[in-house]
């Protein structure tokens, strides 16, 4: 991904490898309290490798075999109508069988976050 700001002054070069399958599609539009909106959303990889470079205002910084995470949300809804919070807990191994079960890593905090919004 390559990706700069209107002014030059932030610059994103990374690569983001999945390694896990995305989940299914979720409609909660009966679920949370968005008046006369829907909203839903796809995990599009729960898992990323990221490697990659961001510059900003000529400070660069590095990241390294980091995690990464995509979903994507859409339909109509207001931003002020409401908030989330969210965390991510994965299984350690890529399937379950016997004493696997149980064995959990819980992500928390986020050392690099990129909002982007395509127009």
């Amino acid at each position: 991904m390559h990706v700069v700001s209107d002014d030059g002054s932030k610059v994103l070069d990374a690569l983001f490898k999945p390694e896990a399958e995305p989940s299914l599609e979720y409609n909660a539009s009966g679920f949370s309290p968005i008046y006369g909106g829907n909203i839903n959303w796809i995990v599009a990889s729960p898992k990323m490798e990221v490697n990659g470079k961001l510059t900003v205002d000529g400070k660069k910084y590095t990241r390294k075999n980091a995690r990464g995470y995509d979903d994507h949300n859409w339909g109509y809804w207001s931003w002020g109508d409401f908030g989330w919070d969210w965390g991510q807990v994965a299984q350690t191994k890529n399937c379950l069988n016997g004493n696997d079960i149980g064995k959990y890593s819980l992500t928390s905090g986020i050392s690099l976050m990129l909002a982007l919004t395509y127009h």
